[in-house]
């Protein structure tokens, strides 16, 4: 018990935890304890504010709200939508940044430079254009630059042209998973929020799992069928 009370005392649970649970009384106990370390008071409001966060959890949403709304379920495919696409295309440049770029190691590095500088600015873009606008933009420079990389990978183009043309599609991708994830916390209501996020995660999870088919499979059937080729020579 001893053991129990001092692990409490250094790792205390939420006092938002503690009221959804019914354990009001705690929550405010721990909450006058963190005003005291503070040096401050707890407000008169305190025990008003815990009662409503224990009404929300009674009264809180399950998965099948997602399909009690056509806006609700509308958004969540679209953005299942964004999400499988990106995953798809991220993970794609990735894998084959060891076979047409110019160093594994440099194509990654560039890859993964860019996508803090990509998220920073499309919410620039977001906050001064407007959401839709930025989306829309960044998934359809995102498809230009996939087909344009596409084109260059059938003309053989590889080496540091295609290098470049797969750092810029990050570019655009991670902008298009960067507003998907402003626009889901916007759009769904925010007792859906963290369900809907772990539906279209889940969702685009598993169209993932079509990444080796998509990535990989042309380049083993090139290579099998150079190796027939080679074999029927000898």
């Amino acid at each position: 018990m001893e053991s129990g009370s001092g692990a409490r005392r250094w790792f205390p649970e939420s006092p938002r935890w503690l009221a959804c649970r019914g354990r009001e009384e705690d929550a405010l106990r721990l909450q006058r304890r963190i005003a005291t370390t503070n040096g401050g008071r707890l407000p008169p409001f305190a025990p008003r504010v815990m009662r409503t966060v224990a009404k929300a959890q009674r009264d809180r949403k399950g998965f099948l709200s997602l399909f009690s709304s056509w806006n609700v379920f509308k958004n969540t495919v679209l953005l299942i939508a964004v999400r499988s696409a990106h995953v798809l295309t991220q993970f794609s440049l990735l894998l084959l940044a060891g076979g047409v770029g110019v160093k594994p190691f440099l194509t990654l590095v560039a890859q993964g430079a860019v996508q803090l500088p990509s998220v920073y600015a499309v919410h620039i873009c977001a906050a001064r254009f407007g959401r839709r606008w930025t989306g829309v933009g960044c998934a359809l420079l995102a498809g230009v630059t996939c087909a344009a990389a596409f084109c260059m990978l059938r003309a053989g183009i590889i080496g540091l042209p295609i290098t470049v043309m797969a750092v810029i599609t990050q570019i655009f991708t991670t902008g298009t998973i960067a507003m998907a994830n402003l626009q889901s916390v916007e759009v769904h209501p925010k007792c859906l929020r963290q369900i809907a996020a772990c539906v279209e995660w889940t969702a685009a999870a598993i169209i993932m799992s079509a990444l080796p088919y998509v990535a990989l499979m042309p380049s083993l059937s090139t290579l099998q069928e150079s190796i027939s080729n080679e074999v029927a020579q000898l």
